[in-house]
């Protein structure tokens, strides 16, 4: 199996991972040479080591040639190698072939493929790290072009920083400090781990920067915002959606704090989750509620109950927005169907459980539902394990059971209608358990055997036996 980030939304909803299967044979491409070197086992730590000393970043893509993925990658991953050096953008692309050189590629940790890992100037090759973004040609120069700016950019107003995450996936950090101070070195080094994700910026003050009519609370030393296409519109899909900002207070010297709590508020405000961002958001270390809505049939209580929801709960859950419609084959995975939308679904520990419950996880309550949820009320957790889905099959049929119950106590002809379902389902169970005794017990007789002759048989056969003599 090789694992790319371009795979279709069901297989990451479903799965929490991006994979593909692998077929037969990538057949190269003439003249990449040009912009993408090959690198073997003993000109690797070499080529990395030169581009070290000239200060210059390098991308490289570790690939076999018989994986599917990798053969429709490479050839974009060849064409941003070639933009990337008619931008004058300094960083060099290389790749190498898995297929021969495996040492090199165990060397590097490399499970999956294609993997691409990005080697820093100041670190050489002893820690690279894993290039995480979509697996095309925009991208790979879009990573280029961050990774080779400086890691704290320069924004001269709010509108343009707010025009700038028109263009991003996810959000931006703005810390505060003044003009002539040095940026701390906590911010900086965090901004340099997380460069390729998200824009960092510094401002004299947090609201030079945050859109107007955010509130900025006493002794807030650095903001998330996110803004633009990232946040949720609400039922009107006209409007501008509102910014989404949360606040630190902490040292901007302390890189460890810093860089813990960027991680766990990457996702400030209500998100629109579709493919670009649904794998991060549900694996940011945090738990999320997601709200599959039919796009054109929101009610203002709906969207009033989710914003008060994440107001008042933004501490202990994020919160995302899905498209019902356009994802219902998807969501019918997890149990959300486009007939029952809105529903609510619950993700935790990086999607390897997640939780979603008609009666117990309602939009209209959807911060008591939370609430009761996260102070440890009794839902059924579910994962991708069989048992879970026995679960499942099991609370669906007591909660029928039930249902059928209230229907039977409204009238005596409802009684009788089921209890003749009932009766019905007993006796087609019945039939279904006698047919399979009855396969079971033909494929199981000895067709060696030959079967016993009758009286009748036997007389024929002495008859003829005398005849004979």
């Amino acid at each position: 199996m090789c694992y790319t980030a371009a795979c279709s939304f069901r297989t990451i909803l479903t799965l929490g991972l991006v994979s593909e299967h692998c077929f037969p044979a990538w057949t190269g491409h003439v003249g990449s040479e040009r912009y993408l070197k090959a690198l073997s086992n003993k000109s690797f730590d070499d080529f990395i080591e030169s581009k070290r000393l000239k200060q210059r970043p390098c991308l490289v893509m570790f690939h076999v040639d018989w994986c599917r993925v990798c053969q429709r990658t490479l050839p974009k991953y060849i064409a941003a190698a070639e933009l990337v050096q008619k931008k004058h953008i300094g960083m060099d692309f290389a790749h190498v072939d898995c297929t021969k050189d495996k040492s090199l590629c165990s060397r590097f940790d490399v499970k999956g493929y294609p993997t691409i890992k990005f080697f820093s100037p100041k670190t050489g090759v002893d820690a690279p790290r894993n290039y995480r973004s979509a697996k095309n040609e925009h991208n790979f120069v879009d990573f280029a072009q961050r990774m080779t700016r400086p890691p704290v950019r320069n924004f001269e107003s709010a509108v343009q920083l707010v025009t700038a995450l028109e263009n991003e996936t996810f959000c931006a950090f703005v810390a505060a400090k003044t003009a002539q101070a040095e940026t701390p070195s906590g911010f900086l080094e965090t901004a340099e781990k997380w460069m390729d994700r998200h824009i960092f910026t510094v401002a004299p003050q947090l609201s030079d920067l945050l859109p107007q009519g955010v509130q900025v609370p006493p002794n807030a030393t650095l903001a998330a915002l996110s803004a633009g296409p990232q946040q949720w519109p609400g039922r009107d899909n006209s409007t501008k959606s509102l910014p989404g900002v949360t606040f630190y207070k902490g040292s901007l010297d302390d890189a460890a704090a810093l860089s813990a709590w960027i991680e766990m508020n990457r996702f400030p405000g209500i998100w629109s989750i579709d493919e670009t961002n649904f794998y991060e958001f549900t694996h940011a270390s945090r738990r999320t509620a997601l709200v599959a809505v039919d796009p054109s049939d929101v009610s203002k209580e709906v969207e009033s109950a989710v914003r008060n929801a994440a107001n008042k709960l933004k501490d202990d859950v994020l919160f995302g927005i899905l498209d019902g419609i356009n994802l219902a084959d998807e969501l019918s995975d997890f149990n959300l169907y486009k007939r029952d939308l809105p529903r609510v679904l619950v993700t935790e520990d990086d999607l390897a459980v997640w939780v979603e419950d008609i009666e117990q996880l309602r939009v209209t309550s959807l911060e008591e539902d939370l609430r009761n949820f996260i102070d440890g009320a009794p839902l059924l957790r579910r994962d991708r394990g069989a048992m879970s889905k026995l679960k499942l099959y099991k609370r669906e049929a007591y909660r029928f059971s039930l249902r059928l119950r209230a229907y039977a106590a409204t009238g005596v002809l409802q009684t009788v209608l089921v209890c003749s379902l009932i009766l019905l389902s007993v006796v087609v169970v019945l039939a279904i358990c006698w047919c399979i005794f009855s396969c079971c017990r033909i494929l199981l007789i000895d067709d060696f055997d030959p079967p016993m002759p009758t009286p009748a048989e036997r007389a024929a056969q002495r008859m003829a036996t005398k005849k004979h003599e």
